[in-house]
């Protein structure tokens, strides 16, 4: 991971503090999208931990450090091993090539300090 960015711990802790300042003002849109996202990761025809490797491979496609730390997250807090983030991983770049490459490796920094003790 580049020494000149945040960890992904403290990307995510960031956003969260930030994103109290977007809901002023705007509280009910900003329940209503955390509310969507709970209900589209919810099992279903596909588990919860087939769900965050979708939004895994998505972010990591869309080039979004903060996406790839809060689905990489959540992919773990579903029961994804290394071994499957990275077969993921191997499917988005199949598909994204080049850029999609490069960012799955940031996904690799997450997991390795996702999965260390806090």
């Amino acid at each position: 991971m580049d020494a000149k960015r945040n960890t992904y711990r403290k990307e995510m802790n960031a956003f969260i503090t930030r994103i109290k300042d977007m809901r002023q003002g705007n509280e009910e849109a900003m329940d209503a999208y955390r509310t969507f996202s709970r209900a589209v990761l919810e099992p279903g025809a596909l588990d919860t931990k087939t769900k965050e490797l979708i939004c895994l491979s998505l972010s990591v496609a869309a080039l979004c450090d903060g996406c790839i730390g809060f689905h990489t997250k959540g992919a773990l807090n579903a029961g994804a091993t290394r071994e499957e983030i990275v077969e993921a991983l191997r499917v988005t770049v199949l598909m994204g090539g080049g850029p999609s490459y490069i960012y799955a490796a940031h996904v690799l920094d997450a997991v390795d300090e996702l999965t260390q003790s806090a």
